[in-house]
């Protein structure tokens, strides 16, 4: 199961905000790769300061990246739904 920071919206705000917004699907997942240690402190922070709410399910973070590594599209719609590869 995906964690509630996506269920959220968190790791969506996350992506919108800090990424380019015309790059390709590929690209966009590999800013989150590229950037991944940044999404995690982010949300860990969100965490503990109470601005994501529990439950908090952290481990779906490790989720997401292995979804990236494996299924690079399927990643980009769950994350971004209003983008496709076209």
């Amino acid at each position: 199961m995906i964690s509630e920071a996506v269920r959220s919206g968190y790791v969506t705000k996350f992506v919108a905000d800090n990424f380019d917004k015309n790059a390709s699907a590929s690209a966009t997942v590999s800013d989150v790769e590229n950037n991944w240690s940044k999404l995690s402190k982010a949300v860990r922070n969100a965490a503990s300061d109470g601005t994501l709410k529990e439950p908090i399910n952290l481990r779906g973070l490790k989720e997401i990246k292995t979804l990236a590594q494996i299924q690079k599209d399927e990643l980009v719609s769950l994350l971004l739904p209003d983008r496709r590869q076209g």
